[in-house]
């Protein structure tokens, strides 16, 4: 597999060192015991062996002068299904799977997921306001109906739960019997 440099993907400048950082070759990924590198791919989480297990990338914001930023790459590849992404970074659409799903991971996958969400319901709603600028009638209603997102429920008001207090269950001989002699003597001389 040919390995690709940081200035072949689109908007992704030069790292702040100025040099040419290669993306990896994912089918290196895999290691000879069958086991396939998950946490040493990242900076945060390196191999002490760095020259038998280099990292690749981190989980900030930012490329790194050693390594890629994976949420820039997911937020940029903006795979909501994610296997292109997978495939492409990972190798295995299966290994991301269960990265996402890990406690060390799944928090930022979490994260990214929803900021791809995001990020991608932004893009859309750019696409109908340029219909509606051009005169298309259906999107200008779109717009008019989803404007806010905290706009009212449509529909008859729900009624306020009337607050029902449980019956009580009273069973005076039980009652009675618990109390103690002094109380009992009380009560029957009333």
């Amino acid at each position: 597999m040919e390995e690709q440099t940081i200035q072949s993907l689109e908007d992704c400048s030069e790292v702040e060192t100025g040099k040419s950082l290669a993306l990896p070759d994912v089918s290196t990924f895999a290691v000879k015991t069958g086991h396939y590198r998950t946490m040493s791919l990242f900076q945060e989480f390196k191999h002490e062996d760095t020259d038998k297990f280099p990292f690749y990338y981190n989980l900030t914001e930012r490329d790194k002068p050693t390594s890629f930023s994976l949420k820039k790459l997911y937020i940029k590849e903006a795979d909501p299904v994610e296997y292109t992404f997978a495939m492409k970074y990972i190798g295995s659409y299966q290994i991301w799977k269960g990265m996402t799903e890990t406690a060390w991971f799944g928090p930022y996958a979490k994260q990214w997921r929803s900021e791809l969400q995001a990020k991608l319901h932004s893009e859309a709603f750019q696409k109908i306001a340029s219909k509606a600028s051009s005169g298309d009638l259906v999107a200008m209603k779109y717009i008019a109906d989803h404007a806010t997102s905290d706009r009212a429920k449509r529909g008859r008001p729900q009624k306020n739960p009337v607050r029902q207090i449980p019956p009580i269950d009273l069973d005076i001989e039980t009652e009675f019997f618990r109390l103690n002699d002094e109380d009992r003597k009380q009560l029957t001389n009333v």
